[in-house]
């Protein structure tokens, strides 16, 4: 899961194992921008959508303050509901982790990233341990900084995610 301050009043996180960026994804056949700024005139009349509960709520909503104020929100409960819609009507654009667009490149969904900045995007993910746990210890003994730059845990990444992933996200 992503590591969130409110999160970490409830729980505890391993060392974080990923970076997550979050990128815009539309259907493949939607109009390209390479601004925040195009939003309301390429995207009039789109939905967005946003995994309800999540840290993508709040970043859809200062697009829609600062961008597009008629901006119509759609929460839906999963990315993979989303990336759905997406491929099903081109009326729709979604802020999601980068590991659904490329779950859903590698499933040939017709979907398309767009090349724009979203600041402060950038997550980390790690595996969630109860406050009580101590095996918060043995992870940062283990996945320390120095490891996630190994050609070990890089090859690691690569068996479970796959080299196109691994290359992506350089």
């Amino acid at each position: 899961v992503s590591i969130t301050e409110k999160r970490r009043k409830n729980m505890k996180f391993t060392p974080s194992y990923l970076s997550n960026l979050m990128i815009m994804m539309t259907h493949k056949d939607a109009p390209t921008i390479s601004s925040l700024e195009e939003i309301p005139t390429k995207f009039a009349g789109y939905t967005a959508m946003v995994i309800q509960g999540t840290t993508h709520v709040q970043y859809i909503n200062n697009l829609k303050t600062q961008y597009y104020p008629d901006l119509k929100i759609s929460p839906r409960p999963s990315g993979g509901v989303i990336i759905d819609a997406i491929a099903s009507n081109n009326k729709i654009f979604a802020v999601l982790e980068f590991t659904e667009y490329f779950d859903a490149l590698k499933n040939r969904r017709p979907v398309k990233r767009q090349d724009v900045y979203l600041n402060s995007t950038k997550e980390e993910l790690a595996c969630v341990m109860s406050k009580g746990s101590d095996w918060d210890v043995v992870w940062k003994e283990f996945l320390t900084p120095e490891y996630k730059t190994s050609m070990r845990y890089k090859q690691i990444i690569a068996d479970n995610l796959g080299s196109a992933f691994l290359r992506l996200v350089r």
